[in-house]
């Protein structure tokens, strides 16, 4: 059986967190240590304390291990119309499936980006030109930059960091408004680009190498919630990928980074259909 986390023996027994840790407690509910050393509570007891999942509970959670061996439930898949922006078309030999990444939050994550370059520009910008705060104006700008270019800088590192950040806050505003994704799937291969700007995830992955696809859910660390995550990981952004499981145990981040769950239920679905994969359960899966 799976060891799942409270908070999954919460959902899908529909029992109250505060319950399973008073059984806990008491001695009657048994935590079970998982091989990468963390904590959580075996489905057997579960099932002895709890019975057998109820009805309306259709997902089961099974480990890796029991998926590659084909001791999985078949899954009922929500059906999901196809999100405002993706597109899914036919090619020869082939399925296109483009996910732009521009939507009302990730216009608001660039619009916060640009806010940190102005708040960088304002804080640090004036003592490592020299200039008054209350002479900062464009022309006093260029005309230090000019003075700089004949003086030197006098603090080159602090500078180099400065253009460092707005640099990268910048092209990751421009990549939240312009980039999408393209999944071109074969019965060959998944290759999976980002662009029209250069970015990390391009994938190319052999079709035979799959197993199955599932959905997962986690907290994103690259948005405004990037400095409320260091402190409180739980109030952090919440985005989804879709990921798969390999014939060899390992998995696979396919397409990360996602804001909707509708739009990784569909992209999962659509590459399921296509590849005629059976939908099943896997572990940590939505």
């Amino acid at each position: 059986m799976a060891i799942i986390s409270i908070s999954e023996a919460s959902q899908q027994w529909q029992v109250d967190k505060v319950t399973l840790y008073q059984k806990i407690k008491n001695g009657d509910l048994i935590m079970s240590t998982r091989p990468d050393g963390t904590r959580g509570i075996n489905t057997t007891e579960m099932v002895k304390i709890f019975g057998v999942v109820p009805i309306k509970s259709k997902k089961l959670v099974l480990s890796h291990e029991q998926v590659l061996h084909g001791k999985r439930p078949i899954k009922i898949s929500p059906i999901t119309p196809i999100p405002d922006n993706v597109t899914s078309e036919s090619i020869p030999m082939g399925l296109r499936i483009t996910y732009d990444w521009l939507t009302l939050k990730s216009a608001f994550y660039a619009c916060c980006y640009v806010l940190y370059c102005l708040i960088i520009i304002i804080i640090f910008l004036p003592d490592l030109l020299g200039i008054d705060i209350k002479n900062f104006t464009i022309s006093n700008i260029i005309e230090a930059i000019k003075n700089t270019s004949n003086k030197g800088i006098e603090y080159p590192g602090g500078m180099i960091l400065v253009s460092m950040l707005i640099f990268t806050f910048i092209y990751n505003a421009l990549g939240l408004l312009i980039n999408n994704t393209t999944i071109t799937v074969t019965k060959h291969n998944i290759l999976i680009r980002h662009g029209p700007l250069p970015w990390f995830g391009n994938l190319r992955i052999e079709v035979s190498d799959i197993k199955q696809l599932y959905c997962e859910k986690y907290y994103g660390v690259l948005t405004m919630g990037s400095f409320r995550y260091i402190f409180r990981p739980k109030r952090a952004t919440i985005l989804y990928r879709v990921s798969a499981v390999l014939n060899n145990y390992q998995k696979i981040k396919l397409v990360t980074g996602i804001d909707s769950y509708d739009v990784a239920i569909f992209l999962e679905n659509e590459i399921e259909a296509w590849l005629e994969i059976e939908d099943r359960v896997v572990a940590d899966e939505l």
